[in-house]
C-alpha cells in the first residue's frame, strides 16, 4: 500500500481551476499565475498565487480532496495606474519686461 501516491492528488490543473473558479477569474485575466504543490501540518495542498489588474488572490487547496483550506484576496497597486500623481514641475517665469 502507497497511501502518498501521486495518484491521489487532484494535479496543478484541477487546482489551478478551482482557484479561478473560486474567485471569479477567467485563467486569460489571471497574470503570474503560480501553483505549487506543498505540505501544510502533514496535509497535501497546492498553493495557488495569481494577480488581476487590481487584486492578489492566494489559495491553499487540499491536494487530495480539491477542498479550498483557505483565501485571501488583497488590493494590488498596479504600477501603472497613480505614476503621475505628484507633479513636481517648476515654472519660472524670467525675462520679465519692465519699463
Amino acid at each position: 500500500d502507497v497511501c502518498s501516491s501521486d495518484l491521489d492528488v487532484i494535479g496543478k490543473q484541477k487546482a489551478q481551476e478551482i482557484a479561478l473558479a473560486d474567485a471569479g477569474v477567467a485563467a486569460e485575466d489571471a497574470l503570474h499565475l503560480i501553483v505549487k504543490p506543498d505540505w501544510d501540518d502533514g496535509v497535501r495542498i497546492y498553493e495557488v498565487e495569481f494577480y488581476t489588474a487590481s487584486q492578489e488572490y492566494d489559495y491553499e487547496i487540499h491536494a487530495e480532496t480539491g477542498d479550498i483550506l483557505s483565501r485571501d484576496r488583497e488590493a494590488e497597486w498596479n504600477g501603472t495606474a497613480a505614476s503621475g500623481s505628484s507633479s513636481t514641475g517648476s515654472t519660472s517665469s524670467t525675462g520679465s519686461t519692465g519699463s
